[in-house]
């Protein structure tokens, strides 16, 4: 059933449905944009063909009206009518008494005002002058019946033509989208698939120069990460359960050797340079002594409200330029009843904020661990919390954050 629901919300399937879409927007504007263009020509030439053809009347009949040379003007207005389009002409004399007029069969008994009022024809009416006087009046109507043949003419040629345009940018668009974004996303998420079931060594495509390419080289950098953070908890885990568990130096040691033989020993080629920070921390319950050894971590020790910072060396662990064979080293300090131990990844210290957008800071992290430091654990954690939030305001997370406080209650 997710399959199904799957295949009918991908990508390729919504990408279709926005492109026909688009398709068909584009062809109802283009088509309506023909249609009201022709409109407007077609109805232009006929305005100006009948206007044309008033002009001429007024001049041809003029002198046939004032003298009422019937003969003439009958001839005039057979003259007029055996366009086709002509559907009415009329002539009237000053008095608007008609004296002759010329109407199509299937338009007989119909008056001049039908023909002005239907939408189906152009009609317009012209005075006759003569020396200067009104004396009568030419009224002729167009059918508008060739315009609309004409119309459906030339629009269809022209819409077909863009159907045909449409159609072929569409299949060159679905062609090139399944080309090279459709199947290569296919690809990443099989890639993706088979990490999520384990397969940390699954083949990823970085063939692309795009940003499908950005993506797998992404998630490429992703697999590797998990991959070397499997190896990371999987060493530290064979580490801890041997001999050496009260040595937080020496685990920091075997740690550093154990996750760069794994990482780089079959992958010298990778370009990806992974590793980590840590602290440890020992307790010895009895006598009341804490054993500490860090690598770029520091440890916080309040002790009756006085902050001690004992600083971890400045070496990492697992990346590719750390010495194999550094020795960390190890801090004795009392646990005594009463003492707070805080350890902390810079992701705090380094989130960037305030009025001034600067990041939070050694100086400002141990002031707040003064400050919240007699309050219960579950409370400062909240205080940690609130402080992080209104510091960042709207700004994401800058780093990933990670603090851990411990301590020993009075006897």
């Amino acid at each position: 059933m997710n399959d199904m629901t799957h295949q009918k919300n991908s990508i390729g399937r919504r990408f279709s449905r926005v492109i026909i879409s688009v398709v068909l927007i584009i062809f109802s504007v283009f088509s309506i944009v023909i249609i009201t263009y022709n409109i407007n020509r077609i109805d232009r030439n006929l305005d100006q063909r009948l206007g044309n053809i008033l002009k001429l009347s007024e001049i041809t009949m003029a002198a046939a009206v004032w003298q009422l040379h019937y003969d003439y003007l009958r001839e005039c207005a057979s003259s007029i009518f055996s366009e086709d389009i002509i559907v009415y002409v009329g002539i009237l004399d000053d008095m608007n008494n008609p004296l002759v007029s010329n109407v199509r069969d299937r338009f007989q008994q119909k008056p001049f005002s039908f023909f002005q009022k239907s939408q189906r024809f152009k009609a317009r009416e012209s005075d006759i002058v003569y020396k200067g006087e009104k004396i009568g009046i030419v009224q002729i109507a167009i059918s508008r019946e060739s315009f609309y043949k004409e119309l459906i003419l030339n629009t269809s040629g022209a819409i077909v033509g863009i159907v045909l345009l449409i159609i072929a940018i569409v299949i060159a668009t679905l062609v090139t989208t399944r080309h090279h974004i459709i199947h290569p996303l296919l690809k990443l998420k099989d890639s993706a698939g088979l990490i999520a079931g384990g397969d940390l060594d699954a083949f990823i495509d970085k063939s692309h120069d795009d940003e499908i390419g950005s993506l797998a080289n992404d998630l490429d950098s992703m697999r590797q990460s998990i991959k070397h953070l499997f190896i990371a908890g999987t060493v530290f885990k064979r580490v801890v359960s041997g001999d050496v568990h009260s040595d937080p130096a020496r685990i920091l040691k075997m740690l550093n050797i154990g996750v760069k033989r794994s990482l780089y020993e079959k992958e010298t080629e990778s370009a990806l340079d992974d590793g980590m920070d840590a602290g440890i921390c020992f307790v010895n319950t009895q006598k009341n002594m804490l054993t500490f050894a860090g690598a770029r971590i520091p440890l916080i020790c309040i002790r009756q409200g006085k902050l001690e910072m004992i600083k971890g060396d400045r070496q990492s662990i697992g990346y590719k330029k750390v010495n194999a064979d550094y020795e960390f080293t190890n801090h004795q300090v009392p646990a005594d009843p009463g003492t707070l131990f805080y350890l902390s990844s810079d992701g705090y210290t380094g989130q960037p904020g305030g009025p001034k957008n600067l990041s939070i800071g050694r100086k400002r992290w141990h002031s707040l661990l003064q400050e919240i430091c007699s309050e219960p654990f579950d409370d400062q954690k909240e205080r940690l919390t609130e402080y992080l939030n209104e510091w960042k305001g709207e700004q994401s997370l800058k780093d990933d954050i990670g603090v851990v406080g411990f301590g020993f209650r009075q006897k």
